[in-house]
């Protein structure tokens, strides 16, 4: 049983490293991409987080977009609330 926790404990510290790397490669690649190319890439890291959040949660493509839409909805509004300074 242990054996078992382990490779899932493994498998998930995987893929959490792999999501870092990936996130990294986005933030240098951006800075090289035309601005069609970018849109692209933009929609194609939502489509991955889509996928990644409706397994995580347990809910259908469209419970996930409205997920991460809020999520977006409320990043926005508190960027808002903290001003310039911020």
């Amino acid at each position: 049983m242990k054996s078992s926790y382990k490779k899932k404990s493994l498998n998930e510290f995987t893929k959490r490293v792999d999501n870092l790397i990936e996130s990294i490669k986005v933030i240098h690649t951006l800075d090289r991409l035309s601005e069609r190319e970018e849109w692209y890439f933009r929609h194609y890291i939502f489509l991955k987080n889509l996928n990644s959040a409706s397994c995580d949660l347990g809910v259908n493509l469209a419970g996930a977009a409205l997920a991460l839409e809020l999520l977006d909805e409320v990043e926005r509004l508190s960027a808002k609330l903290a001003g310039p300074d911020r």
